[in-house]
């Protein structure tokens, strides 16, 4: 496991590489004994206390070994082992646009696969916040996000594939009294969602 991380100017670097044996044996230290090999890397340009831009990007796998069991008979099938592969990449945005405000923006993506099944995600996101006043705040938000995934279904012959999609939305306003004693919030919700499910 190596571990690398670099300030210059602006721009700020960190970045990790691991190669963990398959045979490697439990120690007593969390995520330490997933026998994972990849990388991840994350990159901040922040020229100033109003605006950030940030990325990280990270691949790993780790062994998997695939088992199944016959629905009749209760019969279990040990398959050949092969590596489940993980990615992930995600854009994050903040800019405090006046001493009032701040705006947030979110690009995220993930995705698994091996193992018989895959699956990912892409999500959408963005959140305001504005003090009207030092006891009167204001927060809105809003997030789509799509998924899908496939893969074999216990006891069934073929794969079963799900696609969904959601948009959330949310906006609340709250109010503190000058001595801090007192305060109060009201917030407003809602969901639409949408999935399918389709065997082959």
């Amino acid at each position: 496991r190596l571990m690398v991380g670099s300030h210059l100017g602006y721009f700020q670097f960190e970045g990790e590489f691991k190669s963990v044996s398959d045979n490697f044996s439990r120690i007593d230290r969390t995520g330490f004994d997933q026998n994972e090999k990849g990388y991840n890397f994350n990159l901040t340009f922040a020229p100033g206390s109003k605006f950030s831009i940030s990325e990280q990007f990270s691949s790993s796998s780790r062994p998997y070994t695939l088992s199944t069991t016959d629905p009749t008979t209760g019969a279990v099938t040990t398959g050949a082992t092969s590596r489940v592969q993980s990615t992930l990449n995600a854009t994050t945005l903040n800019w405090r646009f006046s001493s009032r405000s701040q705006l947030a923006l979110l690009y995220n993506t993930q995705s698994n696969s091996g193992g018989g099944s895959s699956d990912d995600v892409t999500r959408y996101g963005l959140t305001l916040n504005h003090d009207f006043t030092r006891q009167i705040s204001f927060g809105a938000g809003a997030d789509y996000t799509k998924s899908g995934s496939s893969g074999l279904v216990t006891g069934v012959t073929g794969t079963q594939s799900n696609n969904a999609t959601a948009l959330q939305g949310r906006a609340g306003i709250g109010f503190n009294s000058s001595g801090g004693h007192f305060g109060t919030r009201a917030d407003f919700s809602y969901a639409l969602t949408t999935s399918d499910t389709t065997r082959n």
